[in-house]
């Protein structure tokens, strides 16, 4: 059975182009797809035939490259046609259309001419399909422009299972073999689904077919949540999908599940599927797509699993805030342009309820007068050797555990959905400053889920909004620059913070702050993570934030001014009395002598300070309160 875990795909294209920069040459050409639709893509492919763009990447050497898509069941079916839509690359008049069986012997071969973008190339001896095993059409073209690999229609959707590249020395002949140069999978370039379509006639077991792409939903539950899940199915078939029966395994035990779709050929959609969780624990939960239509699904092996975590209280809590680390300069002539797609990410992230914290740090690309060195310093701990680029949690990203990437927006709702399938560790709930002498101290306390029983790391550091630019290349008129980091209050791997019973505390030593910074636009900014050294370097899971939040300047009263969850209860007090604005399920008042004084809203409380006590469903929170 092969698992798939769709977003790490993804993550993994992305970061791989990203870190070739330099290396690799990407281009684009014009729409597939006229707006007249005279030349759409026909037949049957696993891309998108309204495709706007096709990219090529290269290695610097010219060479034969080859391009295939997979084809099964096909007996007694007649391929009369191949399109196939090129990147940016010379003319070839002795390119081939080609097909290969499952052991990748070249069986048909028609010499055509290859140019760059739609090639509609109509056989003159049409090949009809003896058996229904595994095949292979596609081409083979003579690249030399010397940027040979083609990357799939938006390198957003990997079927690894359809899309097959190659690279050749000479041109393969009708008869020769070329598995070892295309099924070698050191040599795969392939970040999506190629635009390669194949018009066969007599071939209905093309007409349905789902090729799953993931659970798109977390799995991250309360006891008694009641969840509908969804799943991302791309439509290979050439019929609408209106129906799918799913095989739906918990913890191993399975059982058919039917599920009502409405896709239309070549679209990608979700669709929801029935599932009971267990009431506690956690585990493993599989799908597969048995059937579409009713008909025996030819991707029926694909198998998506995602862990699923049925939560307590006490423990982790669904995802609830964000940190975002940009690498940004003065001479990035590329920092400006990605500034709207940058928005757009914050904006997706808050609009799915995540709190987005954020510090642009000018690192990564040479440095300007906004560079501190504690930003510096962290570079090589999060893999960032660029700019324009940026760190999500300090997850690590794809299969190579690369940490920091380029900016795409196509990566905008998988970016979404592998944050909300993360957890919560706990809460900054309480920051306490005091201001002397152009020096700021600063106390921060919290809650972390005690299910962790770790060493916890705080770093902490002081930015500042509204800045122009001095000089800022790649944009014209004047520039503004915000979340740029001023100082750190910790060291830039973070300091130790002591945990006990829950709960943790940290104070960090006294930092100047200089005149000049204007301290209405200055804010705290706050993340959690485990240890940060040299042995934890390149394991981005082990130092991850684990949890953020911010605090404007002025700190005037705990949980109030710390921009963490947006459903944390605000805890006040009037007349004598406290005040929890927002649902809780139990409270616990102490002086400050650390005695309980009350378990009620309702006491009546003598002047003094407080510290507050506030269960949740999802979280504990802790204020202290002024009472006058």
């Amino acid at each position: 059975m092969k698992k798939i875990n769709y977003f790490l795909l993804l993550l993994l294209s992305l970061c791989l182009s990203a870190t070739a920069q330099g290396q690799l040459e990407m281009r684009k050409i014009k729409a597939a797809a006229p707006e007249d639709g005279s030349e759409v893509a026909q037949g049957f492919g696993y891309a998108d035939r309204n495709a706007v763009g096709v990219q090529g990447v290269g290695n610097g050497n010219a060479g034969v490259l080859s391009g295939f898509i997979q084809i099964s069941g096909v007996k007694d079916g007649k391929l009369n046609f191949v399109d196939v839509v090129m990147p940016d690359m010379t003319k070839d008049t002795k390119a081939a259309v080609a097909v290969l069986n499952s052991a990748g012997k070249v069986i048909f071969y028609e010499t055509k001419t290859l140019e760059t973008g739609l090639n509609h190339l109509i056989l003159n001896n049409p090949y009809t399909f003896t058996t229904n095993e595994l095949h292979y059409v596609g081409y083979f073209v003579n690249a030399t422009t010397k940027y040979p690999h083609v990357i799939g229609y938006d390198g957003s959707i990997n079927i690894a299972q359809a899309s097959i590249l190659g690279l050749h020395s000479s041109t393969p002949v009708l008869n020769s073999n070329v598995m070892q140069e295309i099924f070698d999978t050191s040599k795969q370039y392939s970040f999506g689904s190629l635009l390669i379509f194949a018009g066969i006639e007599n071939a209905p077991k093309l007409e349905n077919m789902a090729y799953l792409l993931g659970i798109t939903t977390s799995l991250n539950v309360q006891p008694t949540e009641n969840i509908t899940p969804e799943i991302l199915v791309r439509n290979l078939g050439t019929k609408a999908i209106k129906n799918l029966k799913l095989d739906v395994a918990i913890d191993g035990a399975s059982k058919n599940v039917e599920a009502t779709a409405d896709l239309a050929a070549g679209q990608t959609g979700n669709v929801a599927f029935a599932l009971t969780l267990p009431q506690k624990g956690k585990g493993e939960v599989a799908v597969k797509v048995l059937e579409v239509n009713g008909i025996a699904n030819d991707f029926a092996n694909i198998a998506a699993t995602k862990p699923y975590l049925v939560l307590h209280e006490g423990g982790a809590t669904k995802k609830k805030t964000v940190m975002i680390e940009r690498f940004t300069t003065e001479r990035c002539p590329n920092c400006p342009r990605v500034d709207p797609v940058f928005e757009k990410f914050v904006k997706a992230f808050e609009d799915a309820g995540l709190k987005v914290n954020v510090i642009m740090h000018h690192a990564g690309y040479y440095t300007d007068d906004f560079t501190i060195t504690p930003s510096s310093a962290l570079l090589p701990y999060l893999g960032v050797t660029f700019a324009p680029g940026f760190v999500i949690d300090r997850m690590a990203l794809g299969e190579k555990g690369v940490c920091a990437f380029l900016p795409q927006y196509a990566m905008t709702e998988p970016l979404k959905e592998l944050l909300l399938n993360q957890l919560e560790y706990g809460t900054i709930e309480n920051v306490e400053a005091a201001y002397n002498d152009n020096k700021v101290v600063v106390k921060v306390s919290g809650t972390v889920a005690d299910d962790f029983n770790e060493d916890l790391y705080i770093t902490a550091a002081v930015t500042e909004d509204n800045l122009k630019a001095v000089s800022q290349a790649g944009a014209t008129g004047t520039y503004i620059h915000h979340a740029v980091p001023r100082t750190f209050l910790s060291d830039a791997k973070g300091n130790k913070a002591t945990v006990k019973d829950g709960r943790f505390e940290i104070e960090f030593p006294a930092k100047e702050i200089k005149s000049e910074w204007k301290k209405g636009d200055m804010k705290f900014v706050f993340m959690a993570h485990r240890v940060l050294n040299a042995s934890t370097k390149t394991n981005y899971e082990q130092h991850q934030v684990l949890f953020s939040g911010t605090a404007p300047w002025e700190i005037t009263n705990g949980i109030n001014e710390v921009g963490v969850s947006e459903d944390a209860p605000r805890i006040t007090s009037d007349n004598h009395r406290i005040v929890v604005d927002g649902a809780f399920n139990s409270v616990e008042i102490y002086g400050i002598d650390g005695k309980l004084v009350a378990t009620s809203l309702n006491e009546s409380l003598a002047d003094g300070l407080y510290v507050v006590k506030v269960k949740t469903n999802n979280a504990k929170h802790t204020a202290k309160v002024m009472v006058k």
